[in-house]
């Protein structure tokens, strides 16, 4: 089966400091990826490489088979590939329910004509968008949290709350930037426990996690970069036991 995502010879600079570094990299379809290295390895600028939000100098980035560099970020999202964020950015004066409603794809009653033209149509699609946002905050655990404000949230769930609201674009692949960070243990169980049952659906999970030992027990595959590059790939218990892994990540 070819790669859902593919990375090619990708360079980012910043002030003459090459973030990224000629990265090549793929991931395969339905599995939880991981991405893991120092700090300063250019993990988070690639990611906001591959979703748009910063342009390479050089290389190409793929997905499903379709070139995606160079394309704003609301039609890579539309594509089927959006990303989450270390630190959740919720809307915070809106409740639960709404953050969800919002993320939704454009719907009839966003356009004046058709709401006064079509009232029928637009009262239909707003019930659905309204079903689908309670089906996905039970799928994350916050179904009972619909009608409170997102600003009340803890952070782990707020973290949840995130990856509810990319649910709602429909994507086929998620990168996921520290899902569990800051997160206390309970709430990181569950926020995996939803990454694995979402992933046993049919998605697939590009994650970059600090926690090595989330990193090990759930990821299928792992690369490793350093200093921009991709260093090396492998199943997990190769990576723990990779010489360069040890001397450039965990330390000897």
């Amino acid at each position: 089966m070819p790669p859902i995502l593919e990375v090619r010879d990708i360079v980012k600079t910043f002030g003459g400091i090459r973030a990224v570094d000629g990265c090549t990299l793929s991931v395969a379809p339905q599995t939880i990826t991981g991405l893991i290295g120092p700090n300063g390895a250019g993990k988070s600028t690639l990611f906001n490489v591959i979703v748009g939000l910063f342009a390479a100098e050089e290389g190409e980035v793929h997905f499903d088979g379709q070139r995606i560099d160079g394309l704003p970020p609301f039609r890579i999202v539309r594509n089927g590939l959006i990303k989450t964020f270390q630190i959740p950015r919720e809307l915070r004066n809106l409740t639960v329910l709404e953050n969800l409603m919002v993320a939704a794809p454009p719907m009839a009653g966003e356009r004046l004509h058709e709401l006064l033209l079509r009232p029928g149509q637009v009262r239909r699609e707003e019930e659905a968008v309204i079903k689908r946002a309670e089906d996905v905050l039970e799928t994350v655990g916050l179904r009972e949290l619909r009608d409170e404000y997102a600003r009340n949230l803890s952070g782990g769930q707020k973290k949840l709350l995130e990856i509810a609201r990319a649910l709602m674009a429909k994507p086929r692949m998620m990168l996921l930037d520290e899902p569990v960070a800051g997160v206390n243990p309970t709430l990181a169980q569950r926020i995996l426990g939803v990454i694995e049952e979402l992933r046993a659906s049919g998605l697939t999970f590009f994650l970059v996690e600090h926690d090595m030992d989330v990193v090990m027990k759930r990821c299928s595959w792992i690369i490793v970069m350093h200093q921009g590059r991709r260093l090396v790939e492998g199943l997990p218990e190769a990576i723990k036991a990779d010489p360069r892994v040890i001397e450039s990540y965990l330390g000897v």
